[in-house]
This record gives structure tokens, sequence and C-alpha cells, in this order.
């Protein structure tokens, strides 16, 4: 994986831990630099948008803001926390929020959080909320052109 890092064909996600800001031995996430390449090595399959909408989030994140890790909430996931000016920003990504139990999936690790700094979830179908209890709910397309 050095190799394929160093060669920028992919990028590594550290594991951020909530509580101390510090970063986690283990648990790291790589993201492909070209949804190509991901497609290459993982294969291309229609029923792994989420892994492809993720690594698109991922690499935006990185572009916008020169940073993204995953962060672990007293074991719970959130797919990527961001910093830009020292001032944080969570994102969860999801292809859906439209059934109840994944709207509480995405939703759980992100209300654990208890700093106050932005949380959103990113979908790629649509949902009519823009906002669930303080936790910005927008759309892929809205979210990559920052109309929303």
């Amino acid at each position: 994986m050095a190799y394929i890092t160093e060669a920028m064909l992919m990028s590594r996600a550290g594991r951020m831990d909530s509580s101390t800001r510090g970063y986690l031995r283990t648990s790291d996430k790589f993201y492909a630099s070209d949804i190509g390449i991901r497609n290459f090595i993982a294969g291309a399959r229609i029923d792994d948008i989420e892994g492809i909408l993720e690594n698109v989030v991922y690499n935006e994140l990185v572009y916008r803001y020169g940073n993204a890790s995953v962060c672990d909430v007293n074991g719970l996931e959130v797919d990527f926390i961001s910093e830009a000016d020292g001032r944080l920003m969570y994102f969860q990504v999801s292809v859906s929020i439209g059934d109840a139990g994944t709207r509480e999936r995405e939703r759980r690790p992100l209300r654990a959080l208890r700093d106050g700094y932005p949380k959103t979830v990113i979908i790629y179908e649509g949902f009519p909320q823009k906002d669930i209890d303080g936790i910005r709910i927008v759309g892929i397309l809205e979210w990559l052109t920052g109309c929303g």
C-alpha cells in the first residue's frame, strides 16, 4: 500500500478518535484518487454505489480542505471529519435515508458528537427535509456544486 499511496493512486484516511483528536494506529481506510482506478481495483459493480459515493466525497473534501479523516466516536464511525481554518466539519455519506432505520444509523454517530461543529449527511437520493435536529441533509449534486 505504501507504493500505491506514494504513486498517488490511492490515499490513506487515518482514523481519528473524537475524544482525544489523536489518530488511532489501526483501521485506516484507503480511497482511490480516481473512480476509474477504484472500479479497476474493486471491479465496477452497480450495487456498490455507496462505496463510490463515499470515495467521491472523500476526494472532494481533500480537494476543498486539504484533509479528510475517518472519525471514531465511542465505537461509532463518522465517515469523515475535515478541518478548515480551525473549524471542524463532520460528514456522513449514504445513498438514501428514506428508511427510518438507515436514517437513524447515519445520524447516531453525529448525535454522539457534543462539540457543536457542523454535521452533514450527504445523500444520493432526494429527501424532503434539509435539516433534522440540527444535522444538515444535502444531495450529492447540490453539495458538489456548492448549491446546497
